[in-house]
């Protein structure tokens, strides 16, 4: 007697969710890549083009201020910094310093993104072309995360709602307006963004995690970090990262034992830390 298995529910092969996969990233990074005919249309370039490019090359040299030099104008000036009088000589988005610039955004695209690229290509990365590759990582990220909770904990939720809620993360999250603008601040914008989103998506893989937790919490807390190191006001978002953990810390230890209040307080201090 054989039994019927029309009814019965087929998991996808590892086949077709790598090509839902590759289907799902095309599309975002079709999202994020497309951008005007009136902008820049090179991705890589010969020479340093825009401030992360330059700190990724003084990077290289051991320093922190850019290797570029301030017009001596600005420098012979009584006060460099009176605004009036450096109107003519300064550049603006740098910081000037004691006779050098430093960018004031932050550090953790140029080396998380531009420098390798320069190291491994000897070429240069635009910075529009980073910040869509960034901005590309972070929605992924964000979707990926959705796709695990749903695994997890919402398997029978309808497909329609996960579409509509895929949708809104990547087209909704007002990113795209960073990785096509013209704005200095675009790296450090979808650097963060980013980095964020690693974090958050490392986060969710631990907490469901039976065999890695502590690697995974250990990389969102460096993700965590590098956001910050993006744009500082992230440190705000660090303590999301306390929440899951202390979720997973309970199921290994019941509270008030000494083992749950040592990883809570590991927790505490890597979240500080940054």
């Amino acid at each position: 007697m054989q039994t019927s298995l029309a009814h019965e529910p087929v998991a996808p092969s590892w086949l077709g969710r790598g090509a839902m996969f590759c289907a799902l990233l095309l599309a975002i990074g079709g999202f994020y890549f497309w951008v005007p005919a009136s902008f820049h249309e090179h991705a890589f370039v010969g020479k340093p083009e825009g401030f992360y490019n330059e700190l990724a090359d003084a990077f290289r040299s051991g320093q922190v201020s850019l290797q570029r030099q301030p017009d001596p104008r600005l420098v012979a000036l009584k006060d460099p910094y009176d605004p009036d009088a450096n109107s003519a000589y300064r550049v603006n988005d740098l910081s000037y310093f004691r006779g050098k610039y430093f960018i004031y955004m932050g550090p953790a695209p140029a080396l998380a993104l531009f420098l390798p690229f320069r190291v491994v290509t000897g070429r240069y990365l635009t910075e529009k072309t980073g910040a869509s590759l960034l901005c590309v990582i972070g929605a992924l990220s964000s979707v990926c995360l959705l796709l695990h909770i749903r695994r997890a904990f919402l398997p029978d939720s309808p497909t329609s709602i996960l579409a509509c809620s895929i949708l809104a993360l990547v087209v909704a999250d007002g990113y795209y307006v960073a990785a096509r603008g013209t704005i200095a601040q675009q790296v450090t914008i979808s650097g963060g963004y980013a980095f964020g989103m690693l974090s958050l998506l490392t986060c969710g893989l631990a907490v469901t995690s039976v065999r890695n937790a502590r690697l995974l919490f250990m990389i969102a807390s460096l993700c965590m970090g590098l956001a910050i190191a993006s744009r500082p006001n992230y440190v705000f978002a660090s303590l999301a990262l306390l929440p899951p953990f202390i979720f997973w810390a309970r199921r290994q230890s019941p509270i008030g034992t000494g083992n749950y209040w040592k990883m809570a307080a590991c927790a505490a201090a890597s979240s500080e830390s940054w």
